[in-house]
């Protein structure tokens, strides 16, 4: 909450907490930092971010910035993860196996695996351009947020502690939550796919990608 513009810590070798949010900062280097353990260092001008310096990290916050890059491939203990709010195009978190609550919603991410993050509790990713997500290896989610992607199937099937689910603004067909008995909290509206109709004015339920014929009747304007 200050003006800054340049910040220098190098000399700062000792430093486990860095909190520098809401500045005029474009450029950060901690590569001097290795025992950093957290940063917060949202709402400035940040367009690159490297961490591969700081192997100690567990908590990182870079939040609406300008972010391009972001580079966290040698932060292995790393567990709270919020970069949401930039211009990132992609996310390598395969390296990050600790993470528990990963947020980075509205960027313009096209895919993301999360497979490695066995430990994942919190998944907020709205806003994007993904389409596909694989959660089948994130038993512990508990929370998950996908709105406004690109998304034709969602499987939870592996999800059964599913408590919160919103996955409004997809290309979903259907959705099966019959594994996830605990989740109480769902938003599922605004999704559509385009179809093209017969000249009966039918259109073939099996050609809708994700959509289980086995589980249709009754249609009026829909052929199986």
């Amino acid at each position: 909450n200050n003006q800054l513009t340049d910040l220098n810590v190098s000399d700062c070798i000792a430093l486990t907490f860095l909190d520098c949010y809401n500045n005029h900062l474009t450029s950060l280097d901690l590569s001097k930092n290795i025992a950093l353990t957290s940063l917060f260092c949202y709402k400035n001008q940040l367009k690159e971010l490297d961490m591969s310096g700081n192997p100690a990290l567990k908590t990182l916050h870079c939040s609406e910035n300008q972010l391009t890059k972001l580079n966290i491939r040698n932060n292995a203990v790393l567990d709270s993860l919020g970069c949401d709010e930039n211009q990132l195009t992609a996310l390598d978190v395969t390296q990050n196996i600790a993470l528990v609550n990963l947020a980075c919603g509205i960027n313009q991410i096209e895919s993301l695996d999360v497979r490695n993050c066995i430990k994942l509790e919190a998944l907020e990713c709205d806003n994007n351009k993904i389409t596909e997500l694989d959660l089948s290896n994130n038993p512990l989610l508990t929370e998950l947020s996908c709105d406004g992607n690109l998304l034709t199937v969602l499987d939870l099937s592996k999800n059964t502690k599913l408590k919160l689910l919103q996955c409004c603004s997809n290309q979903l067909a259907c959705l099966n939550l019959s594994n996830n008995p605990d989740c109480t909290d769902i938003m599922a509206h605004s999704n559509r796919q385009n179809i093209t109709v017969n000249a009966n004015n039918e259109f073939d339920l099996s050609k809708l990608q994700g959509f289980d014929v086995s589980k249709a009747s009754k249609w009026t304007v829909g052929i199986v």
